[in-house]
């Protein structure tokens, strides 16, 4: 049996500033267009020396991806009827989270599939994007022969896809969050929403071996989920801290105009790799986040006036801020 050997996309020292760290996003696989990698020519599971995604292949039935993960290079972001063959590899927002002609190879997770960290506590995740896949984004809006159509013929059915993520050290459960892949049950109709774009997630424990993704939905059967249970994941960031003393604060991280009607940039003298929007009740908003250059970034979205956080990254740190939405 093989094992697929990841090269770091993107390993990072800097040195005189305190952390090391590591993003990966797959593409130094160097995929050809349309491949995917699930375990059908035998291979166990992916490595790149700090993470550990094992496969699920069944050879059964004439062979079929049965659990786990699979690297895919299938772009494809169509909108349409759901169909399984040709979606169910593909992230909706087409490309991978580095975007457009960059980001070219991703990966698709299943129910229950899971992360390991082998760096022994030497490396922590810090957080990771994540996005629906078509085969499912398709089959909530439009309905299929399987699933419904979320909110139902009235539009008024209160319907939920989630992504709940929990981290482990040791066998001991370290957090657990939940990130809303579509939602439909608020009373205004006009807040319901289903993922379409690349969403960051940060972890709320910075001690972990493992960590488990779990689909829950609210279309259920006789034989359990009828939302197709698959998810897209994206630029893993890994990080290792050597000096408090030395890491960036964000002290200095500023946000306007705040109140805003829809969008906000930010500004730090410190890089910003990421940027979160929660809502009061914790959770990820669908946000659009621009770069406009070292340490600057605008964040935009369609959503109910009112108070969300926006947690910002800068390498293995991260602050809150308090964003009033008109």
């Amino acid at each position: 049996m093989k094992k697929y050997i990841l090269g770091l996309l993107a390993l990072t020292f800097t040195f005189g500033s305190a952390h090391a760290q590591m993003e990966e996003g797959f593409e130094s696989l160097n995929l050809d267009s349309g491949t995917v990698l699930n375990g059908s020519d035998g291979s166990l599971s992916f490595d790149n020396g700090t993470l550990h995604m094992p496969l699920g292949w069944d050879t059964s039935w004439g062979g079929y991806w049965a659990s786990g993960w699979a690297l895919s290079s299938k772009i494809n972001g169509q909108e349409g009827a759901s169909d399984f063959n040709s979606q169910l590899y593909c992230a909706k927002p087409a490309w991978g989270a580095e975007g457009a002609g960059q980001g070219k190879t991703f990966a698709i997770g299943q129910n229950g599939a899971y992360l390991l960290n082998k760096s022994g506590g030497g490396m922590t995740i810090l957080s990771f994007y994540i996005a629906n896949t078509t085969y499912a984004f398709n089959s909530m809006k439009n309905g299929d022969m399987f699933a419904k159509k979320f909110g139902g013929n009235s539009g008024s059915d209160a319907d939920s896809f989630v992504l709940e993520i929990e981290s482990f050290m040791e066998g001991n459960s370290m957090s657990k969050q939940r990130v809303a892949l579509a939602d439909f049950r608020s009373s205004n109709s006009n807040e319901d929403s289903i993922m379409g774009g690349w969403n960051l997630v940060f972890l709320q424990s910075f001690l972990q071996d493992s960590i488990v993704f779990r689909l829950f939905s609210s279309d259920n059967g006789d034989f359990g989920m009828n939302t197709p249970a698959f998810f897209a994941l994206d630029r893993i960031l890994v990080g290792r801290t050597e000096s408090v003393e030395q890491l960036p604060t964000l002290a200095d991280l500023s946000a306007f105009p705040n109140p805003s009607f829809g969008a906000i940039e930010l500004r730090s003298s410190w890089p910003i790799d990421g940027v979160q929007v929660q809502d009061v009740q914790g959770r990820v908003m669908a946000a659009d986040v621009q770069s406009l250059g070292l340490g600057r970034a605008k964040v935009s979205m369609h959503a109910a006036p009112g108070v969300y956080t926006l947690r910002v990254q800068s390498g293995a740190q991260t602050k809150s801020l308090r964003w009033i939405c008109q």
